[in-house]
């Protein structure tokens, strides 16, 4: 008979509570994600500089006004830039200190191709604003000075009171001038946007008008309703060319007494 001595028994370990466990396992958890963490950046650290994702095309798209060199230039991207290592964010801000460029959009085209497409700021006339000139779009904004040498000058000239207030906001003068510079955009054959040379805003909110053809003034009175005036001034050039009486014509005044219009002409010699 064999007798066995329980006091050479080791001790059995208490069973670990819940909280203990649920501890136990949260460590456990979060070494695997540190180290799943690590292999991840260890494997993007590497293929960020791997040769198969090499940029070797950067395609730039809607280019008219601006150049591909220079937009290429602005971006930083050269031979050396990886495809997955690059920030569009950052390449986008680069190319958006450009004036000319409105929006820009990044496109990866991987393993190894760029695609870059931009929306450039198209001029729609000049606002002589003190002693300089600056291009500006249909909203209204000034966004490049007219010596930057990427278009011509032979747009309109919108000259005066340009603006109301030290803060920059257009006064109702300026937007009635773009809202006349769309209705002649709109192609209109008496009077199109290329036969209008300059629109003038008087310090007490009136317009005047000079055209391309015969630098007459036309008074459009306020720039209350100006689309309407700029139809009814249409109907006064259709009549002045059909009679062929346009080139007498010293002034027109388009509200004279109570809206009328009267065409002042010159005397002849």
């Amino acid at each position: 008979m064999t007798t066995i001595d329980h006091r050479n028994r080791p001790p059995v370990p208490e069973p670990r509570s819940w909280p203990g466990r649920l501890v136990a396992s949260a460590a456990r958890l979060a070494t695997l994600f540190c180290l799943l963490a690590a292999a991840a950046f260890l494997a993007h650290y590497g293929l960020c500089r791997w040769d198969f994702f090499q940029i070797t095309s950067t395609s730039i798209e809607n280019c008219r006004l601006t150049s591909k060199e220079e937009l290429l230039y602005r971006s930083g991207i050269d031979i050396h830039t990886n495809l997955l290592a690059l920030d569009p964010k950052l390449v986008q801000d680069r190319l958006l200190e450009n004036p000319w460029l409105e929006a820009v959009v990044i496109r990866k085209d991987w393993p190894n191709r760029l695609v870059i497409t931009v929306t450039e700021r198209k001029p729609e006339a000049l606002v002589n604003s003190g002693n300089s000139l600056f291009y500006i779009d249909a909203s209204g904004t000034a966004f490049a000075p007219a010596n930057s040498g990427v278009v011509g000058l032979d747009y309109p000239v919108i000259s005066g009171q340009v603006r109301a207030g030290a803060d920059g906001a257009s006064s109702a003068s300026f937007e009635a001038a773009l809202e006349l510079l769309a209705a002649a955009g709109q192609g209109n054959s008496i009077l199109p946007k290329q036969n209008i040379s300059e629109i003038h805003l008087t310090g007490n909110g009136e317009m005047i008008l000079i055209l391309q053809d015969r630098p007459f003034p036309i008074f459009m009175g306020s720039c209350d309703d100006i689309r309407s005036k700029y139809y009814r001034l249409v109907k006064v050039l259709k009549n002045l060319y059909k009679s062929q009486e346009f080139s007498q014509v010293a002034y027109i005044v388009m509200d004279y007494m109570n809206k009328n219009v009267l065409v002042g002409k010159a005397e002849s010699s």
